[in-house]
């Protein structure tokens, strides 16, 4: 939906050593950036990041990608969250590109028209509190919780009334539309009567906003002894509770000084921590946290803190938390409050300071997960299960060092032995280091067959006419890493489809056209080696890449000729030799050909 030009216009205009260089301290090495990759742990900068080209590459652990790629990988985002977010501080508004259909149109109009129900709902309800005589009780409610008259302020915290038709009526005076405030659960509606009613009463409100400062939805605490204390308005088009984070669009601003998210579990200790100046913190919403909270918290941080209640209460959610955090590979850890204590009011009896070295002091999960669960169990099948659980949650992670760095942490504190852990969940044995060099040496191996195809293909793009030659000799039948073999093809349609009026395209163009997501890491590490650019580098570079794919597939072709006839299998012997002369016909018209290229090379040099 969004044309190729505006893309490219957002790529060339980005720049991606400032982009990285947010998240990954750079230094100067030569022409190019230097860093410890943000994708794995190391002691010693492999990861390079190029200015002149736009790419980055991990010498390490093989990612690399463009600035699009990279913002894909670091916060977890779509191609098209990761292009929004470059193309929002050049001014670039990608919205319209998205309502190019009927169908989007009118999805994008209803949408914006919820957006702003839900808005005018929440300034009513906070005009109510801050102006009308029957809001008196709830204005003392929030003075003797401690709520600042700032805080009710930067909360647009609010107030409706007792009575069944007091936002109907609202909402009918000033024209709204009542069925969409029925959609965003702000009212229910009696069909055979065609009456409405208000979902929230007599109750202190607080909006729900998005990462975009927008209400998506109401929270709202009652001051009655009728229906549930806390009622949040139901899943919508706009809010989903398990994906929403109460706080975020405020405490991602403060995320620079403070390196860590705080996690508590209402809306009401969120504000109250913020209003005593710990604002990096967030809330879930009635909810557990979730696998969606976890990513959402990925987007922005590393590292968080869950401070629950210190009661069993507060330990059980913890444990449930466990899951989604370690499976996004974040660095979590758990501040839990005395007995009978909860963020609120811990703060308005200690202070900020207090409560911020409790932070500071927070446990790792392992530590807490082995003191709270498995150490005092008595139950001897419950504290299999406790460790069963841990195995599994980990297992879930893939960053495989990541896991190593878990696992070791959990043989130390458990006591456990490596064979043992193993042993619960065999299918994690890629914990174990042998098994880690196993996978690294194989996808060596992988990548070194990969590379010569991959240096083909960028000889073919900094080169317009190996790209004829690529078709008319098939070298694609002399390709067998698969995501080359099936994707080059199409990659050189796009690279003559985006060229340039020379039918050349820049290093990081032909890297974000490859439409591999997996193997795209390769192709990046391809095109971040500096090459000479003159005709006659790029053909040499072509001639020696194709010997060594043809070498490596005669290879092949004898050693099944070989198996073929010690095992007296004729049929596959006689369509073996007509194999290896259709690649020896074809060998001698390569050869031909390059002789050709090489004296038009040397010609060039004269």
């Amino acid at each position: 939906m969004i044309p190729k030009e505006v893309i490219e216009d957002i790529q060339q205009r980005s720049d991606i050593v400032k982009v990285v260089g947010e998240v990954v301290s750079l230094k100067k090495m030569g022409k190019d950036q230097s860093g410890l990759c943000p994708f794995h742990q190391e002691k010693s900068p492999s990861f390079t990041v190029s200015s002149q080209k736009q790419l980055f590459y991990c010498f390490g652990c093989g990612e690399g990608g463009t600035v699009i790629t990279f913002l894909m990988k670091f916060y977890h985002l779509s191609f098209v969250e990761a292009l929004k977010r470059l193309a929002l501080p050049l001014g670039i508004d990608l919205e319209d590109y998205f309502k190019d259909s009927e169908a989007a149109q009118k999805q994008n109009q209803h949408r914006k028209e919820l957006y702003s129900l839900m808005q005018y709902v929440a300034q009513l309800f906070h005009k109510v509190l801050k102006h009308s005589e029957s809001a008196n009780g709830a204005r003392k409610y929030l003075h003797e919780r401690g709520f600042s008259k700032e805080s009710i302020e930067k909360n647009w915290m609010g107030y409706v009334p007792e009575g069944w038709e007091q936002l109907s009526t609202a909402l009918k005076k000033d024209g709204k539309n009542l069925d969409q405030a029925v959609s965003l659960g702000l009212l229910s509606k009696k069909s055979h009567k065609n009456q409405y009613f208000d979902v929230f009463r007599h109750r202190v409100i607080v909006p729900i906003f998005d990462e975009k400062d927008r209400v998506i939805g109401l929270g709202g605490r009652s001051l009655s002894d009728k229906g549930p204390k806390y009622l949040n308005s139901s899943q919508s088009m706009l809010f989903d509770k398990s994906r929403t984070l109460f706080g975020l669009n405020l405490a991602a601003h403060h995320l620079r000084k403070e390196k860590y998210m705080v996690i508590v579990e209402g809306y009401m200790d969120q504000m109250m921590l913020s209003q005593y100046g710990i604002e990096n913190c967030v809330a879930t919403l009635g909810t557990s946290l979730t696998q969606g909270h976890a990513q959402l918290l990925k987007r922005y941080t590393d590292r968080v803190v869950m401070l629950y209640d210190g009661d069993e209460a507060g330990r059980r959610a913890v444990r449930r938390s466990m899951k989604p955090l370690l499976e996004q590979g974040l660095d979590a850890r758990v501040c839990l409050l005395p007995e009978g204590e909860d963020p609120d009011s811990f703060v308005r009896k200690n202070g900020k300071d207090e409560l911020k070295r409790r932070l500071g002091q927070a446990s790792g999960m392992i530590e807490f997960y082995f003191a709270h669960f498995y150490k005092n169990e008595k139950d001897l099948h419950k504290k299999a299960q406790y460790f069963s659980d841990l195995v599994q949650w980990i297992g879930s992670i893939k960053n495989v060092f990541i896991k190593k760095v878990l696992m070791d942490a959990v043989l130390v504190t458990f006591s456990v032995e490596k064979s043992v852990f193993q042993q619960a969940e065999p299918s994690h044995k890629s914990f174990d280091q042998s098994a880690i060099q196993k996978k690294q040496k194989s996808q060596k191996i992988q990548n070194t067959y990969a590379l010569e195809e991959a240096m083909v293909l960028r000889v073919c793009a900094e080169l317009p006419k190996m790209r004829n030659r690529f078709v008319e000799e098939s070298i694609v039948e002399l390709f067998e890493y698969p995501p080359i073999q099936e994707h080059c093809l199409s990659w050189l349609d796009l690279i003559s489809e985006h060229s340039d009026q020379k039918n050349v395209v820049s290093a990081h163009q032909a890297v974000e056209l490859w439409p591999h997501d997996e193997s795209r890491s390769l192709v990046s590490k391809v095109f971040m080696e500096d090459w000479a650019q003159e005709s006659y580098v790029l053909e040499k570079i072509w001639t020696d890449c194709i010997s060594k794919l043809q070498e490596r597939k005669v290879r092949q072709l004898r050693a099944q000729l070989e198996d073929a006839e010690m095992h007296g299998n004729q049929t596959a012997l006689e369509k073996l030799s007509v194999q290896m002369q259709a690649l020896k016909r074809k060998q001698l018209r390569r050869d031909q050909n390059g002789s050709g290229t090489k004296s038009g090379g040397q010609n060039e040099r004269k």
